[in-house]
C-alpha cells in the first residue's frame, strides 16, 4: 500500500485552517487583559462559542471524524478563556458598582 502526498497534505490543511480559525480569538484575548474591561461584549457571545464548540466535539466524538478534534479542542480552550475574561471584568465592575451604592447608603 503506498500513500500519497495527498493523503497527508489535506488532512493537514483542514487541521491547520481550524488551528488558524480557532486562534482567531488570541488577539482579543489580549486585548481584555490591556484594557481590563469588558462592557462592549455580551456574556451571552462566548457562552454561545463555547457551547457550540463542545458540541461539535460531541459529534465529531460520535461519528470518529477526528480530523478538525485539534482545532476545535484549542477552540474550546480559547473561547473559555474569553468567557472567563468577559465574566470576571462584567463581575468586577458589578462588584465596584455595589460598593459605591453601598458607600453612598452609608
Amino acid at each position: 500500500m503506498t500513500t500519497t502526498v495527498a493523503e497527508y497534505f489535506w488532512p493537514g490543511l483542514a487541521v491547520a485552517a481550524t488551528t488558524i480559525i480557532e486562534c482567531a480569538y488570541i488577539p482579543q484575548l489580549l486585548r481584555l487583559l490591556r484594557l481590563k474591561e469588558a462592557n462592549a461584549i455580551s456574556l451571552f457571545f462566548p457562552m454561545l462559542s463555547v457551547a457550540g464548540r463542545l458540541l461539535a466535539i460531541g459529534y465529531m466524538a460520535h461519528k470518529g471524524e477526528n480530523i478538525f478534534a485539534v482545532g476545535i479542542c484549542i477552540g474550546v480552550l480559547l473561547r473559555g478563556m474569553f468567557l472567563a475574561q468577559v465574566g470576571y471584568y462584567k463581575w468586577r465592575q458589578w462588584w465596584a458598582r455595589r460598593l459605591r451604592e453601598q458607600t453612598v447608603e452609608i
